[in-house]
């Protein structure tokens, strides 16, 4: 979600040399977006949690290393911006977050609600980027791709409509929050009402996925695993070539959004207002829809996402938000 800032600030800036520092499980997401010069390995620093004086000291000196005029933290835990402060960038715009932002020179304060994509544009607007809202943006390798349409000849799939759906997701560095799993026996429910169109299904995953992709296949016989586990650019690639892609509020189905990819998302205790779809097909996004139950609008307070039970989301009412992201993307 940080790809539009990072477009508006090449945009601003186009003799600047842009770097990114990146945890280990997010370090593929990155090589696939313009205008990135480089990638600081941040190592297991970046996700919340208080980092080792290791951590801390080897971050820093890569930092230093690069001798850089400005920062952008679009985290909001102190750790990060102590670090760019420490490591003597002189400019640190940042969020501020409670008192979480001492660290910055230029600071954006944190509204009660907004979407993260937009949240960071405005951090950006800070250095004098365009705060104008912008697709989200990742284009796989040339070798991802290679390695997509190999993979669908060897399943007979080149030239005929298919499906990802991804029923794993929320776990990732620092948190896990299974409840954000739609349950997968109505993945299979999606799967069998794609192939009755004439659309295959694909499932995809990492490993922490496993268990959500044996369910669905087994209650969605010829649905189709991918053997390519947690390989961000192959997803990326796959999903580029897809007619849609379902799964819940996930770093994949962010990616896949960011791939130009049609995407209905699921929700349940996290905000579809912060963290859905973003864009729109006239800003040269693919189509997207969040489907939660209820629905939050612009004015309910923040807290009730945290107590929805995804389970509340029925298939009929993901069907739907499948038929009409489908149509969308058929006119776009």
């Amino acid at each position: 979600m940080a790809t539009p800032a990072v477009v508006a600030l090449a945009e601003r800036f186009p003799s600047a040399s842009i770097h990114v520092a990146s945890g280990t499980w997010s370090r593929e997401a990155w090589i696939g977006v313009r205008y990135i010069r480089g990638i600081i390995d941040a190592g297991d620093f970046i996700g919340g949690r208080a980092p080792s004086l290791t951590s801390l000291s080897r971050l820093i000196k890569r930092i230093r290393r690069g001798n850089f005029d400005t920062a952008l933290v679009l985290e909001r835990s102190m750790w990060p911006a102590l670090a760019v402060a420490l490591a003597g960038v002189p400019t640190r715009a940042g969020l501020a977050s409670g008192w979480r932002g001492i660290w910055h020179t230029r600071r954006y304060v944190v509204p009660p609600l907004i979407h993260e994509a937009d949240l960071y544009l405005r951090a950006a607007g800070l250095l004098g980027a365009s705060p104008i809202p912008r697709p989200m943006e990742y284009v796989p390798s040339i070798e991802a791709i290679a390695a997509a349409r190999a993979w669908l000849s060897s399943q007979a799939l080149v030239g005929r409509p298919f499906a990802i759906l991804h029923p794993g997701g929320g776990t990732n560095p620092g948190m896990a929050l299974p409840s954000k799993r739609w349950p997968a026996d109505r993945f299979a429910e999606i799967a069998t009402r794609l192939r009755q169109q004439g659309i295959v299904p694909i499932i995809v995953g990492g490993p922490s996925d496993r268990d959500a992709i044996d369910d669905v296949i087994a209650a969605s016989p010829g649905t189709i695993r991918t053997n390519a586990e947690a390989d961000l650019a192959f997803l990326a690639a796959l999903a580029r070539e897809s007619q849609i892609y379902v799964g819940n509020d996930s770093g994949p189905t962010h990616l896949a959004r960011a791939a130009r990819t049609p995407t209905v998302v699921v929700f349940g205790p996290s905000d579809e207002r912060r963290y859905g779809p973003w864009g729109t097909v006239a800003d040269g996004a693919a189509p997207g829809e969040a489907v939660a139950e209820p629905h939050l609008g612009p004015d309910a307070p923040a807290p009730p996402w945290l107590d929805r039970d995804v389970r509340a989301v029925t298939v009929d009412r993901v069907w739907s938000a499948v038929g009409r992201v489908l149509a969308q993307g058929a006119r776009a």
